[in-house]
């Protein structure tokens, strides 16, 4: 049996609060269930335990329906003297962030000093369909994994934003103003990730970081931005995937990250297709990966098209490889391997692409060739 707070009144609001001590276990038999369906209402749940195990074992979902509703679920672990010790948060087989009303927040959250795993069996999906409305996913540990079977993320209605942030490790200052990596762990994707944006304005990102550890895809990578070609549509949407780090030193002009000295290893394997494409009138998608001392591995082909009225592609496949703080230093090679062909098209009227292969000591392998067209008015 599963638990639903519903907010369906004018201001309404649901609370729930729950805590755990410490190495013990939350089990939810059913699905928990935030909906904030009334306008200006509020559906909020808040759980926090230490160094133990939660067990949703049909998952979550946050919806928010009402004009200016929001759900919420954050979900915290604040036990970093048990950093060593496992401890699972096990989602089952969904977790769905959804904001359909106007001006509507939909947020989940999953924030942990010490060292989880967080299983999700099923699909983390988010979706924001109302105007002005979003919809986020946030997980940030410095130790431990993530799992799930997929993710997906869209914003369809105008202006609307959705956000899925995933990121283990940070950067930890030592001495003066340079900082190594601290923290880490892998994140793996069985099936596919996606991030797609449909209508005016809207924009839609995911971001996949660890700081030392290795990011696997099983399925096909894509990113997209679709609308009919119109003027003043300009939907986004963009994917990032970093894996390792260097050394990083504060300046007055900013953070500088140096992989000349590697802090942490990691590599990127996407087992399947890669496409960003670009069809609406200014829409923009963008696609940046890195690994560290790594192979960064795509198993099918990139795509990279451009076919909308002053829409753009742009990205980076890096793969950096450096020297290590070892004494003798290790230096670890990383290249780049794309197994399938591939293509880029800017067919657009003053479409345009701009994508980076780079591989600083490494090989780049292209397995079935590469095509570029460029067909479009001034493309």
């Amino acid at each position: 049996m599963g638990s639903t707070l519903i907010a369906s009144g004018f201001r309404s609001t649901t609370p729930l609060t729950m805590s755990s001590g410490t190495q013990s276990t939350l089990i939810l038999g059913g699905l928990l269930g935030l909906e904030a369906v009334g306008s200006e209402s509020a559906s909020r749940a808040t759980i926090n335990y230490q160094a133990g195990n939660l067990n949703f074992n049909r998952g979550a979902s946050v919806a928010a329906s009402g004009d200016t509703a929001e759900a919420k679920l954050s979900i915290t672990q604040n036990y970093l003297l048990l950093s060593n010790v496992t401890s699972t948060i096990y989602m089952g087989n969904q977790v769905l962030i959804d904001a359909a009303g106007t001006g509507s927040k939909a947020n989940a959250s999953f924030i942990s000093d010490s060292n989880p795993m967080l299983q999700i069996d099923g699909a983390l999906r988010t979706r924001a369909r109302g105007d002005s409305s979003e919809a986020k996913f946030l997980t940030q540990f410095i130790f431990g994994g993530f799992n799930a079977g997929e993710i997906a993320t869209e914003a369809s209605g105008q202006s609307a934003q959705t956000d899925v942030n995933i990121t283990i490790g940070k950067f930890e200052f030592s001495i003066g103003s340079e900082a190594s990596s601290f923290g880490g762990g892998n994140i793996v994707v069985g099936n596919n990730v996606q991030a797609r944006s449909t209508a005016l304005n809207a924009s839609s990102f995911i971001n996949l970081r660890t700081f030392s550890g290795d990011i696997v895809i099983a399925g096909d990578l894509t990113v997209s931005a679709i609308l009919a070609n119109t003027f003043t549509t300009t939907p986004s949407a963009k994917i990032s995937l970093g894996a390792g780090a260097g050394r990083l030193t504060a300046t007055s002009d900013g953070d500088v990250i140096d992989y000349g000295l590697v802090t942490g290893y990691g590599a990127v394997s996407i087992s399947g297709d890669v496409e960003v494409s670009s069809t609406g009138y200014g829409a923009s998608t963008v696609l940046d990966v890195f690994s560290v001392g790594r192979h960064l591995t795509l198993g099918g082909d990139l795509d990279l098209i451009a076919t909308g009225t002053r829409s753009s592609v742009n990205g980076q496949l890096i793969a950096h490889s450096g020297p290590d703080r070892a004494a003798p230093p290790i230096i670890a090679p990383a290249d780049i391997k794309i197994t399938g062909p591939v293509h880029i098209e800017a067919s657009g009227s003053n479409a345009e692409i701009d994508f980076l292969i780079l591989a600083d000591r490494g090989v780049i392998r292209l397995g079935d060739g590469l095509s570029v067209f460029a067909s479009g008015v001034d493309a």
